[in-house]
């Protein structure tokens, strides 16, 4: 019994000396600690991104520079030179003038591949002589809303077709067909 009570008194008292030594911590300033996430990496832009941008950019302007070729028949020129100037290798200097000669070589080119459903920054082809003859052809770049290429009343690069409007006049009405051309990402610049 007497083991007993001197742990019961050992107890005790470690119970309540504890107790007693116990205090309560003065309030201390903790700076809090804030979780602050990394901000997120921007999203590197595909190479047609870029290319739509960099089209985007210079509507408004007068392309090409063989100024022998009619403001009316210059959109192979006019975008040869967007293409030229966005750092596109493998076209002459001069740009290529006709859009069956451009349709040809997008085709050919390793730089592009031919897609089926377009997206901005992708090539838009109806090339002449593929169509029934009541039209010429006509080459662009698709837009988020409309096509940018060469407006025959204006020699400027502009946006003024739908995809839509463009369809509608180059496949249904004039009968030309309309391909369309991606430029890879692997492709190289100029």
């Amino acid at each position: 019994m007497e083991v007993i009570f001197t742990w019961a008194t050992f107890l005790f008292l470690a119970l309540f000396g504890g107790l007693m030594a116990w205090k309560h911590p003065e309030e201390e300033v903790v700076e809090p600690i804030l979780f602050i996430p990394e901000p997120p990496k921007p999203v590197e832009k595909t190479r047609r991104e870029k290319f739509y941008d960099y089209a985007y950019q210079c509507l408004g302007q007068k392309k090409g520079l063989d100024r022998s070729i009619p403001k009316e028949v210059n959109c192979a020129n006019a975008l040869s030179h967007v293409l030229i100037g966005f750092g596109v290798s493998g076209l002459p200097i001069k740009g290529i003038a006709s859009s069956a000669t451009l349709d040809r070589w997008f085709a050919k080119s390793p730089g592009f591949e031919k897609v089926s459903e377009p997206q901005f920054g992708d090539i838009i082809s109806s090339p002449t002589g593929s169509g029934n003859g009541k039209i010429r052809g006509h080459v662009g770049v698709v837009g988020k809303h409309q096509i940018m290429s060469n407006n025959s009343r204006t020699g400027l690069w502009q946006s003024h077709w739908t995809l839509k409007e463009w369809i509608d006049y180059y496949q249904k009405y004039g009968g030309l067909k309309t391909n369309y051309y991606r430029l890879l990402s692997t492709a190289q610049e100029g």
